[in-house]
């Protein structure tokens, strides 16, 4: 994904959405997560990263908060909302990764950035369209919030792809010292 604002997850009757917003960190064209907004009910959560969260717009300290509806708390290096209504779990780093658990009982029911949930791996790749997208690409642009932000520039190679080689014509030449620590280190095959 790009540096744009992304749908993550959405309940296709609109009882709750996930959001994240995403921004360049270094200089390697990686994304990092700046902020997660989840909409629930009548709620309103935001994570920010080196922020303090909000609920409806109420600052937390500490980022810890429970009410019967929502709870936020820390476990680790995360941040953890949990909505025991609809089974849903949101854990962020504040950083690259944030997770989503949902209850089974919303298979088939959401859409977005995470798929469809459904079971089958033949249609995750749905565009907001639903149609299905054979580039990782084309199909994280569908879930962009707004046109205005920059295109994904390549597709990520695959797996046969040496990290010293190229994608799509385009050297990845920064990928080698990371390569050779990490073969060097299992005593792998020299790069």
């Amino acid at each position: 994904m790009g540096s744009c604002s992304y749908e993550l997850v959405t309940h296709i009757n609109q009882s709750f959405a996930i959001t994240v917003e995403n921004v360049p960190c270094g200089v390697s064209g990686v994304t990092c997560t700046k902020a997660v907004h989840i909409k629930v009910n009548q709620h309103r959560i935001d994570l920010v990263r080196g922020k303090a969260a909000t609920v409806n717009n109420v600052t937390l300290t500490e980022n810890v908060y429970s009410s019967n509806d929502i709870k936020i708390g820390r476990a680790g290096l995360f941040v953890v909302i949990y909505v025991p209504e609809y089974g849903m779990e949101v854990m962020w780093d504040e950083g690259t990764r944030v997770y989503v658990m949902l209850d089974r009982k919303h298979m088939g029911h959401v859409r977005g950035l995470c798929g469809n949930f459904n079971g089958r791996s033949d249609d995750e790749f749905a565009s907001r369209t639903n149609s299905t997208e054979s580039r990782p690409s084309v199909f994280g642009e569908s879930w962009k919030l707004s046109d205005s932000c920059p295109n994904v520039v390549q597709d990520v190679p695959d797996e046969n792809t040496s990290p010293c080689g190229t994608a799509n014509g385009i050297p990845l030449a920064h990928r080698e010292p990371w390569a050779k620590a990490k073969c060097h280190h299992h005593g792998g095959p020299r790069v």
